[in-house]
Formats: C-alpha cells, sequence, structure tokens
C-alpha cells in the first residue's frame, strides 16, 4: 500500500527531519535583495531541512509568502505556499503531501515567469535555461531522461550515480529547431543519446527535497539493502505499543510485489502485497499514522 505523492512519479524524495519550531519573522526588508541562491539538499533561498514545515516557510518569508493553489500535474492542484507571488522571475511554490511527508515538501519548484526566465539558480550554476549538457557535465556523468512531449516528459528519472540525487528534480524542454521526435514519448533516454544532444534541451523546471534520513537500526539497514527490488527505497515508522516498526517499500514492489514490515530488532510482523495490507494488519496500525523517515538518494 504505497503512500502517494503526487509530485514526479520517478521521485524518491531530506536529509535531517524539519523542525516544527517556527523561524521569525525575516521578510526581505525594503530595498534589500532577497536571498536567491540555493544550495542543493541544504537550503532554497531561506528555506532549510530546519524550517521546511508550512508553518517554517510561511514565518521564515511574513509577507513575502501567501498560501495558495498550486497547479500539481495531470489536471491536479493542491494547497500550498507561493514565495514573491508578485514577481514571476522569483515566484517559488512549495507543496506538501500530508499522505506522504507532512513535514518535508513534497517539492520546492522553480518554473520561471511566462518566457522561462528564473533569477534562482543554484551554487552550481544550474538555473532555468541551463543546456542539459552543461547538467551532464556537473552531474560527472550522463544520466536518464524521460522522453519528450507527454505529461510526464522530460523530467531526469535516474541520476545514475552521479553527483545528483534525489535533492534534485530537473525538467528540460528541447529547444532544437526541428523539436524531438527521436527522443518523445513514454520511454527514457540517456543524457548522452545523440538525438537527445541533437534536440538541445534545456532546464525548464527545477523541484527540489530534502531527503528524509534518520538513523535506522543496524538490522533495518540490512534488510532496506537486501529488500530492494525496483525504483528508490523509502522507509516509514510507526510506534506500536511502544515499539517501532519499519515498512519497507520499494518502487514497483508496492503495487506488484511484497513490501515488509518489521519490529526494531527485524522481527517480520507483516507483509503486503499488490497493494493490499491484511485485515489483523490494518487493525494494528488504523490508530497511527506512518512517519517517512528514511529515502534513499
Amino acid at each position: 500500500m504505497k503512500k502517494s505523492i503526487v509530485s514526479f512519479l520517478f521521485l524518491a524524495l531530506l536529509f535531517a527531519a524539519c523542525g516544527e519550531k517556527k523561524a521569525p519573522n525575516s521578510e526581505t526588508p525594503s530595498g534589500t535583495e532577497p536571498d536567491l541562491g540555493i544550495v542543493i539538499g541544504e537550503k532554497v533561498g531561506l528555506i532549510t531541512p530546519a524550517n521546511c514545515t508550512r508553518e517554517g516557510v510561511l514565518a521564515a518569508y511574513g509577507t513575502d509568502a501567501k498560501v495558495d493553489s498550486i497547479y500539481i500535474i495531470d489536471g491536479m492542484f493542491g494547497e500550498g505556499v507561493v514565495i514573491f507571488p508578485d514577481n514571476p522571475r522569483r515566484r517559488l511554490e512549495v507543496y506538501w503531501d500530508a499522505e506522504f511527508d507532512p513535514k518535508r515538501p513534497a517539492y520546492i519548484r522553480i518554473d520561471g515567469d511566462s518566457s522561462g526566465v528564473s533569477d534562482w539558480k543554484t551554487a552550481d550554476g544550474i538555473a532555468i535555461g541551463t543546456p542539459m549538457t552543461e547538467v551532464q557535465k556537473l552531474n560527472g556523468k550522463a544520466f536518464d531522461v524521460s522522453g519528450f512531449g507527454w505529461d510526464f516528459g522530460g523530467f531526469a528519472t535516474d541520476w545514475k550515480g552521479g553527483k545528483f540525487n534525489s535533492s534534485l528534480l530537473l525538467r528540460f524542454e528541447p529547444k532544437a529547431a526541428d523539436g524531438a521526435p527521436k527522443v518523445s514519448g513514454e520511454g527514457v533516454f540517456a543524457s548522452d543519446n545523440p538525438d537527445m544532444v541533437a534536440a538541445k534541451p534545456v532546464v525548464s523546471r527545477l523541484e527540489f527535497r530534502f531527503l528524509a534520513d534518520e538513523k535506522l537500526p543496524d538490522c533495518v539497514t540490512a534488510l532496506v539493502k537486501a529488500d530492494k527490488v525496483d525504483g528508490k527505497m523509502s522507509v516509514f515508522k510507526m510506534a506500536v505499543k511502544g515499539v517501532d516498526h519499519y515498512w519497507l517499500q520499494s518502487g514497483a514492489a508496492a503495487y506488484d510485489g511484497i513490501e515488509f514490515i518489521y519490529d526494531a530488532n527485524c522481527k517480520e510482523v507483516c507483509k503486503t502485497g499488490g497493494m493490499r495490507m491484511p485485515m489483523d494488519c490494518m487493525k494494528a496500525y488504523e490508530a497511527g499514522k506512518w512517519e517517512l523517515v528514511w529515502e534513499e538518494k
């Protein structure tokens, strides 16, 4: 029974857990330039793992932030927080999927203005308009990209063990005059594929996350490594009668395979299959709430 997250399907998503304590009101004073710097996995402007709850973001930005409806994907909208709502070049959208993780944003998104221009830039130099070839250099190796021309088209889906990880999600669009017919559709293509290079893709969207990275019991860590089937592994935790239970969730296994729940001593207490949880397990967990505590980078 996979927890849903409405940000892009290939994400796996935050370093330390986000604190609940409100930051002081620190909106940009009149006449000064705001912090538009990004350190991937560490900060996006004033947003950090320590203040990235909804309350923390609103407190950090004060009058530069407002609660608003945000487009998610595939015709769906949800309530989030918009930073600099009246300045398209500085607009930043923050969305939380409470069913997945109420503390850390599902994504912090930058799309730029109507002409695709934004003032935000990462410490690596990635911004709206950065060529895919430059991103590949920064990553240190080629990475995978979904084909162009559909709802999930143009997203980096796997950094292939390079410098970047699930803290960063980029979407690209082709800029070649003849488009990208040979690298379009629901396939996956390498960034160094000659047809992909010929399409001259550039960054059209940036999304950032802070990955959950709680220290797991050693035996659970070993089980995570052994249980990985497909996709990015995530671990959820819930206390049951004072004992922590860990639910190991791994990509496609949530839909067509078996997932396991263990106690802190790594004794198997439940297993799920095909998005179904046995009735006795459902009863054991219905009074609590699963918390995302660890994600594979």
